[in-house]
């Protein structure tokens, strides 16, 4: 289920992130990983090609995470990313 609402869990997984935490980068990444799998296999021609765009676009989020606006849905800037 993607964090709609920037609440206090979610703050913690976002400066866990910004200070290159696995956990937290896990939390992340499969928090969102549907909605980011979902919008890949619009792109790609086969789920694996899919997996491999979903990657791609995760390392550009954690690598940028610490561009992300907390006022703003967390969601519509990893769609964004």
């Amino acid at each position: 289920m993607a964090i709609k609402e920037v609440d206090e869990k979610s703050i913690h997984i976002i400066k866990g992130c910004i200070n290159e935490d696995r956990r937290s980068q896990k939390d992340l990444y499969t928090t969102y990983y549907a909605l980011a799998l979902g919008i890949c296999l619009r792109y790609a021609d086969n789920k694996e090609d899919a997996i491999g765009i979903l990657n791609e676009g995760f390392f550009k989020v954690f690598k940028n995470i610490i561009k992300y606006d907390y006022q703003k849905p967390l969601s519509t800037w990893i769609k964004k990313s």
